[in-house]
């Protein structure tokens, strides 16, 4: 049994070829989606007990400075029957300014402009004016969520107006924000970004993955789920709550993630999603920013324990070889045993993080090489080519026979041979030996049952047209030498 790990400042993105499969057609060749498979989910069952007890530097990431967009909907706007959430928004930005010196901007979108460039010229105006080095960016939303059922549609959006006044239709244009477009707009800062909404059906959004930066979400529900409006038991309120728990030393987004979902008045059948955008493995932390100007600030002893996100910092891949199999239970010992890697002890080097990238056994075909897997994707895209051209030439075989015939008659027989007759061009295309009789011994024939070893047979293709190729075993001494360059 052997575990693959990796310890690492920058994490990096890792294309996992278990999960693919590759899927031939007329066009060429398509990688598609392939479900886990049983050896799968118990690597994912591993990797999750792995991933709450695994070690990790205690040492948080720190911040120069740490600005919130506070976005939603006019409420007030005639006809809207929006979310009254302002009154949230005013003391969730309270909460912000005194408890951790953000700076704070509240935006509300009005219902008589269209909301896609509203919220691009809102987003990309923030964006300008705050996005540097080691900062991070808060985007906060709570309104109406809605995702798409409609069949080749996908996306979540932004809505001005209640998802049941639609009536099983697409919202109007211009009264929504197609928030992964949007997003696009966050995705080549240097800061670290964080979103947050407060919003139906946000857990949509956790299928999308898109790298020494942290771009993470934190959503107030699942996928199809609903979130309840401004109240004692909204998911804002909560917010406010934990972030007012939770002043005084860093903290990381997860745990904020947990303390929301401690929230007394929050719903049971409610979860608070947090995940990852960007492939890096470690949290983004919060913390009050120190005021320059010598107004209230965090302490010297929390700011100089800090330290600011590299993105330069290297990685190494560790294999660790056991002599039993582990089950999802030996994921705690294993982490444990990692532990002595993050004690600061200098002049040792101290690991900042470390991360599960596989499990597997000596006898898992996961050990096969690459070009391996390649050479073997080959050899059965070939076959399946030529089991598409056998089948359709048993289905033209009556009329190769028939064009045969005709062209050993008379021209003046020929023109009157009309059965299985074929146009001009085709009658006049040359013949080749293999073509000639019923099954000449030169063909080569595979058996439908059988996996046939292409690498094996010594061939040489022989066009019989502009588009048509068969297989002949060579014969002559050229062929075979050929065959062994």
């Amino acid at each position: 049994m052997m575990l693959h790990l990796r310890a690492s400042e920058r994490p990096f993105a890792a294309l996992k070829m278990d999960q693919l499969r590759l899927d031939s057609s007329d066009q060429g060749v398509v990688v598609v989606e392939q479900p886990l498979k049983t050896v799968d989910l118990a690597v994912e069952e591993f990797r999750k007990i792995f991933d709450e007890k695994k070690p990790t530097a205690q040492t948080p990431i720190r911040h120069d400075s740490t600005a919130v967009l506070l976005l939603s909907f006019d409420s007030e706007a005639e006809g809207s029957g929006n979310l009254n959430v302002a009154e949230e928004v005013e003391r969730l930005k309270k909460v912000f300014v005194d408890d951790y010196s953000f700076e704070v901007e509240n935006k509300v979108m009005s219902k008589s402009l269209p909301a896609q460039l509203q919220a691009y010229s809102i987003l990309s105006t923030f964006a300008m004016k705050h996005d540097r080095e080691h900062a991070l960016l808060i985007i906060y939303y709570a309104g109406h969520g809605w995702r798409s059922r409609a069949e080749r549609k996908t996306g979540f959006h932004l809505l001005s107006v209640p998802p049941d006044r639609h009536e099983g239709k697409e919202p109007m244009h211009g009264s929504y924000v197609e928030w992964e477009m949007t997003e696009h707009i966050l995705s080549d800062l240097k800061s670290d970004v964080l979103v947050i909404f407060d919003c139906c059906d946000a857990g949509y959004l956790q299928k999308l993955r898109s790298p020494g930066r942290a771009f993470e979400y934190l959503l107030a529900c699942e996928q199809g789920k609903y979130t309840h409006g401004p109240s004692e038991t909204s998911f804002t309120e909560a917010l406010i709550w934990a972030l007012k728990g939770l002043k005084g030393p860093p903290f990381t987004t997860r745990l904020l993630r947990e303390r929301i979902a401690k929230y007394s008045h929050l719903p049971n059948n409610q979860k608070p999603v947090w995940f990852a955008r960007l492939d890096v493995p470690e949290s983004i932390w919060i913390s009050k920013i120190h005021n320059r100007k010598g107004g209230k600030g965090s302490s010297r002893s929390s700011r100089s324990t800090a330290e600011f996100r590299d993105p330069n910092y290297d990685f190494v891949d560790i294999r660790l070889f056991f002599n039993q199999r582990l089950s999802a239970n030996d994921a705690e010992h294993v982490a444990n045993m990692l532990k002595p890697l993050f004690k600061p002890q200098k002049p040792i080097l101290t690991a900042r993080h470390v991360s599960f990238l596989d499990k597997g056994s000596c006898e898992s075909p996961s050990l096969t090489s690459p070009a391996h897997s390649w050479r073997k994707a080959k050899i059965v895209l070939h076959l399946q080519r030529f089991m598409k051209r056998r089948q359709g030439e048993e289905v033209e075989l009556e009329d190769l026979h028939t064009r045969k015939r005709q062209r050993l008659l008379p021209p003046t027989a020929a023109t009157r041979f009309k059965d299985g007759a074929r146009d001009s061009s085709v009658d006049l295309r040359p013949m080749t030996p293999a073509s000639e009789g019923d099954g000449s011994d030169l063909d080569v024939s595979f058996r439908t049952d059988v996996e046939p070893d292409l690498t094996r047979v010594s061939r040489t293709m022989i066009p019989l047209g502009t588009t048509e190729v068969r297989y002949v075993r060579s014969t002559s001494a050229e062929h075979s030498e050929g065959d062994e360059e």
